[in-house]
């Protein structure tokens, strides 16, 4: 009797014990990975990167962070060299990649953006330095970001890491980009209404409650291709932009008619 409970005792510890190990590798698999410089990933080459090298060289006499970044260049990808060059608020970020301490970075609450619809940003430290499209959230994730910023001002729960694993598990990625059929998917998966409208439309839609999201080409915020969201208009009739790559942009508002030539496509979000 005694024999058969002693068994009965490890057979009970044994599964025990591999429920306690099966749960945590689902945990560390499910766990998204971080990625900084150690793991020397490549984010893409940039043009005329000299200039954001001199650029920093130059900020870093009056800010610390642009100093240690322009000492620090030959570990950070051009891209990421851009990002400090260029946006000021994202240097704690890029300093976080360089220490691969992503707690030197800020979240998106902190940058105090005065909009009608949550704020997000790409290099938010919840997300930013995670893998996604070929790169990191920070310099590949403006579609996800954007997106999830619309969704969350309709009452979806969605952060840009979630909708950037949707993104990714259903295929909508073109050419380093998301795919813009992620509009058709995201009106069939979620309980939103989302409307492809012309330019002319935008101010309609917004007066009524809607997000917009624009697909942009080079100009006021980009030098390739990027994707924001406008959160409504001011009393001047002035487009409130939520940029998830600029702070800085974020903070201004803008006439329709100066971005014009800049839209690509814009998709209205409603209930």
């Amino acid at each position: 009797m005694k024999k058969r409970l002693k068994k009965l005792f490890f057979i009970l510890l044994l599964v025990f014990c591999l429920r306690g190990l099966f749960h945590f590798f689902s945990r560390s698999l499910k766990k998204p990975q971080y990625i900084t410089v150690s793991q020397g990933i490549s984010l893409g080459k940039v043009e005329n990167i000299q200039s954001y090298v001199d650029f920093l060289k130059k900020e870093g006499k009056e800010d610390p962070k642009a100093q240690y970044l322009y000492e620090n260049k030959n570990k950070l990808p051009d891209k990421l060299l851009k990002l400090a060059a260029r946006e000021k608020e994202a240097r704690s970020f890029v300093v976080g990649y360089v220490t691969d301490d992503p707690a030197q970075a800020k979240r998106s609450k902190d940058f105090s953006i005065e909009s009608p619809l949550i704020y997000y940003s790409q290099w938010d430290r919840d997300w930013g330095y995670r893998p996604f499209n070929g790169g990191i959230m920070a310099t590949h994730g403006c579609g996800p970001t954007s997106i999830a910023m619309a969704l969350k001002g309709l009452g979806v729960k969605v952060t840009p890491w979630d909708m950037a694993h949707y993104i990714e598990e259903k295929g909508y990625i073109s050419d380093g980009y998301t795919s813009w059929e992620v509009f058709d998917g995201i009106q069939e998966d979620y309980p939103v209404q989302v409307e492809s409208i012309s330019i002319d439309n935008i101010p309609d839609y917004l007066n009524r409650g809607a997000y917009v999201v624009l697909s942009v080409r080079k100009g006021n915020f980009t030098d390739t291709s990027h994707m924001l969201v406008v959160a409504g208009v001011d009393e001047e009739g002035r487009l409130i932009i939520n940029d998830p790559n600029s702070v800085r942009r974020s903070k201004l508002h803008w006439r329709l008619d100066r971005i014009r030539h800049e839209i690509k496509n814009a998709w209205a979000f409603y209930n």
